[in-house]
């Protein structure tokens, strides 16, 4: 998008964008295993907590947030202190909380009393619900004055404005975009945002376009954010880390959406949050995530098979108002695994609502929760990882915990929308050092709750590299984003342009390979 003054800028506090172009099974239930007794967790990164002294400054405080420390962490060199130190170096947060504790004392204690200061606790589970109250007598809507839908979402936005990036510089101040505060401002965003898509040159279009793409004409897409080089450097540090180090090998799992959003037909109009219906001949939602899934199966197992040879699938996990392992899908039995293991999932998700897109009324994505289908494909990681390589801990409160030497673990995540729970689960993804995330929010073209979603998400991956993120709309160009993704994916394993478009990889017209 070109500004029309040097004054206008992008509201959504987007980064520098990279060039889109450039060069391119169940769980066990049995009980979790204890903590290794020699498991010295940040090894030689040790950040320690010194009791508070008492001053003038502070003489209110030093006694209650010693307490607190004490009683919830334990002292100094615990185990559970350490995990708490631990998610203040990961969230680079570290700085603020030694500043605010030192010189804020009364700020540092609300916050130590929110549960701000430590991981989430497994058994939390009120940080998205509505900080709203209905009226017995009038029925009506009573919302919180504060600027925040819920506290996930409240903890979420502290977290961003008082943590470092990545090169150790301060953001501005950020708030959310929400419609419910400041409707005018909420499309304002979303229209600049959209404005600010890209189509993609022609020479590309001809380099990657196949006959058997879903859809044609393809949509311009917003250049996603962060580089190659940036991503490949996160998974050599977590390599390098004490907690994680070990090789440059990523254990690979699949987190897909089955919300009724995704079998939502465009062709059919779409309601979007301004109460104009839109209507668009791109396919539904599952349709193209399933054509890209396909395509990503014949790189992904081929790149699994090289350290177990045996390996003939990607673990995948689907949610909406719950998470189910449905196993393996594979690259040779695509078609027939898609048909019996995850079509069936669709009917379990919540039925459809005319008003398909409208933000903080629309009763079918309040019930879709990707966190718990985080949640489970974290479990099955760490119990895995656990059974065959000892890796890996759970503590009751913080849940699981990594162990120097555990594989980390590359999960693709699809959605489509919000999720009822979606600052919970980008609070839990900034505090891991185990796990790189590439995130794909699917949607329609020119949708502005969308876009909306996706300025949230940006948000998050500007601050961690450990999490990519790619805003796919409309009509795509399935072979040039299966090879971005494949990038992100497996950052230290990228594929080349003649593997891409390697006809042993084609599919056909209904989706089936036509060769291999």
């Amino acid at each position: 998008m070109v500004a029309s003054s040097s004054t206008r800028k992008l509201e959504h506090d987007g980064p520098s964008r990279a060039p889109l172009f450039a060069d391119a099974g169940s769980t066990s239930q049995q009980d979790p295993p204890p903590p290794p007794p020699d498991y010295d967790e940040l090894s030689n990164s040790e950040v320690t907590l010194a009791p508070l002294q008492r001053s003038p400054l502070n003489v209110f405080f030093a006694d209650k947030i010693n307490d607190y420390e004490l009683k919830q962490w334990g002292p100094a060199g615990s185990q559970r202190h350490r995990i708490v130190m631990r998610y203040w170096v990961v969230t680079r947060m570290a700085e603020s909380w030694f500043d605010m504790r030192a010189k804020w004392p009364g700020v540092y204690l609300k916050c130590l009393l929110k549960g701000y200061c430590e991981p989430i606790h497994v058994s939390n589970n009120f940080l998205s619900v509505p900080k709203a109250d209905k009226s017995l007598t009038t029925g009506k809507t009573v919302w919180d004055p504060s600027l925040y839908r819920t506290d996930g979402e409240e903890r979420l936005y502290f977290v961003l404005n008082h943590m470092r990036l990545p090169n150790g510089q301060k953001s501005k101040q950020m708030t959310p975009v929400s419609m419910l505060f400041n409707k005018a401002s909420y499309f304002r965003q979303a229209q600049m945002r959209n404005e600010s898509a890209q189509q993609l040159p022609q020479d590309i279009q001809e380099r990657y376009k196949s006959p058997f793409d879903i859809s044609h004409n393809y949509s311009a897409q917003v250049p996603h954010i962060g580089n190659y080089a940036e991503r490949t450097a996160a998974i050599h540090a977590m390599s390098n880390d004490p907690v994680v180090q070990g090789t440059d090998h990523l254990e690979t799992m699949i987190l897909l959406d089955v919300s009724d959003c995704m079998i939502w037909d465009p062709r059919k109009g779409i309601r979007g949050p301004d109460k104009v219906f839109r209507y668009s001949e791109e396919p539904p939602s599952i349709d193209l995530v399933k054509q890209l899934l396909h395509r990503l199966m014949n790189h992904m197992v081929p790149r699994e098979q090289q350290h177990d040879p045996s390996e003939y699938g990607i673990r995948t996990i689907t949610f909406a108002g719950e998470a189910s392992y449905v196993g393996k899908l594979s690259r040779t039995r695509f078609n027939t695994d898609w048909k019996q293991k995850v079509a069936p999932k669709f009917s379990l998700a919540p039925q459809p609502v005319p008003k398909l897109v409208l933000f903080d009324s629309d009763a079918l994505t309040k019930k879709t929760c990707v966190l718990k289908g985080w949640r489970q494909a974290k479990t099955m990681h760490f119990e895995a990882m656990n059974r065959q390589h000892g890796h890996g801990y759970h503590d009751p409160l913080y849940g699981w915990q990594a162990t120097s030497g555990m594989p980390k673990l590359s999960l693709l995540v699809f959605l489509n929308g919000e999720t009822l729970d979606m600052d919970e689960f980008e609070l839990e993804l900034m505090g891991q050092s185990w796990a790189y995330v590439t995130i794909v929010l699917v949607g329609f073209e020119n949708d502005p709750h969308h876009h909306v979603h996706a300025i949230q998400l940006e948000r998050v991956a500007r601050f961690n590299p450990h999490i990519a993120f790619f805003d796919v709309q409309g009509r795509v160009l399935e072979r040039f984003l299966v090879e971005q993704l494949l990038k992100s994916v497996y950052p230290v394993d990228p594929p080349v342009y003649e593997e891409i478009v390697d006809q042993q990889f084609e599919l056909d017209e209904k989706g089936s390979q036509l060769f291999g």
